[in-house]
C-alpha cells in the first residue's frame, strides 16, 4: 500500500515505525446536500430597556454520501442519522437595562437515530427504539458591569438537565448535565 512507509534502518530506535502515513478518504466520491439556512433578528427598545429576539437554523432536505466514484447509484442516505437532524436551530432572547444584560438561548434538534445506526436499515433491524425524540436545551446567562473595566457574569447551562444519547458521551448534551457558573472579567489598561 502506498499510503504509508516504514523506517527500514535496523539501527534506529524507530525501526519498523512509520516514516510517512497518508490519511485520506477511501471509497468516497462525494457528499451532496440541499436545504435552507435561515436567520432572523429583531432588536427594539422600550424606554431604557432593550430587547433582542433572534432565530437561526437549518432545514436539510437531502444529505447523501456517494461512496463509489464509478457508480453514482450507490447512495448512503445520512439524513436522520446521529448529528444529522432534518431541522435544527437556536432561539435567542436578550434583555438589557443599563449595566445588566440577560440572555436566554434555546437549542432545538429534530429527531435522529442513535450512533452507529443507519437510516436505511433501522426500522427492519431495530424498529423505532433507536430513534431519539426531538431535543431541546435551554440556557440562561447574565452579565452585570460593575465598572467600565469590571463585570460579573453567571448562568445556568442545560436548565432541564438533558442527557447525551446512550451511544454518545457528549451529544447532543454535555456529559456534565445541568451546571451553574459564575465569574468575573477585569480589563487592565495597556495589555
Amino acid at each position: 500500500c502506498s499510503q504509508f512507509t516504514r523506517n527500514q534502518d535496523s539501527g534506529s530506535t524507530q525501526f519498523g515505525g512509520f516514516n510517512f502515513l497518508q490519511v485520506s478518504p477511501i471509497n468516497f466520491a462525494s457528499l451532496e446536500s440541499d436545504g435552507i439556512d435561515f436567520s432572523a433578528n429583531y432588536d427594539f427598545e422600550v424606554g431604557e430597556h432593550g430587547f433582542g429576539v433572534g432565530l437561526t437554523g437549518t432545514y436539510v432536505n437531502d444529505l447523501n454520501r456517494f461512496s463509489d466514484p464509478l457508480d453514482s447509484s450507490v447512495i448512503d442516505v445520512e439524513l436522520g442519522e446521529v448529528n444529522r437532524p432534518e431541522l435544527a436551530g437556536n432561539i435567542f432572547l436578550n434583555w438589557y437595562f443599563r449595566d445588566l444584560r440577560v440572555q436566554w438561548q434555546t437549542q432545538y434538534q429534530d429527531e435522529q437515530l442513535l450512533a452507529f445506526v443507519e437510516v436505511d436499515t433501522f426500522e427492519a433491524l431495530y424498529g423505532d427504539s433507536v430513534m431519539q425524540d426531538e431535543y431541546w436545551q435551554h440556557d440562561i446567562a447574565a452579565t452585570y458591569n460593575l465598572k467600565e473595566t469590571m463585570s460579573v457574569y453567571g448562568g445556568v447551562r442545560n436548565i432541564t438537565d438533558e442527557e447525551p444519547f446512550i451511544t454518545n458521551f457528549g451529544y447532543p448534551a454535555s456529559p456534565r448535565g445541568r451546571y451553574f457558573y459564575l465569574g468575573f472579567n477585569v480589563a487592565f489598561g495597556g495589555f
